[in-house]
């Protein structure tokens, strides 16, 4: 279950809000730094910030993706289940109790040949 809320939250929410809110720190990255180490380095700072988040965001996006496939995959499978399921509940609503006897016997054990001591 908390399983279920933790992937809900780090691959529900869309990769594309990190990618957006990380401009504005790499401007506020910039700026700080410019003070402090003159703003030629702190732009190639800010270029190497820039490739690190851009590479963050592509990763999260391909793991995100993963995570979508295995999702729909799953209810892809729960669906054909449900289905599988339904039918073979009708199939078996529609038979008679000899019939049903007769499919079932390799699964109910014969009481019949026993002896009781």
């Amino acid at each position: 279950m908390i399983d279920r809320i933790r992937e809900a939250l780090v691959y529900g929410i869309g990769w594309e809000w990190g990618a957006v809110l990380s401009i504005p720190v790499i401007f506020a990255a910039v700026a700080l730094l410019a003070r402090f180490v003159g703003l030629q380095r702190a732009l190639q700072i800010g270029a190497v910030l820039t490739a690190i988040l851009g590479f963050v965001a592509v990763l999260r996006r391909a793991r995100q993706q993963g995570w979508q496939d295995r999702e729909e995959k799953l209810n892809r499978d729960t669906a054909e289940a449900v289905a599988d399921y339904g039918k073979k509940q009708d199939e078996v609503a529609g038979l008679s109790g000899a019939e049903l006897d007769r499919r079932a016997r390799r699964w109910v054990r014969d009481d019949e040949g026993r002896r009781d001591p």
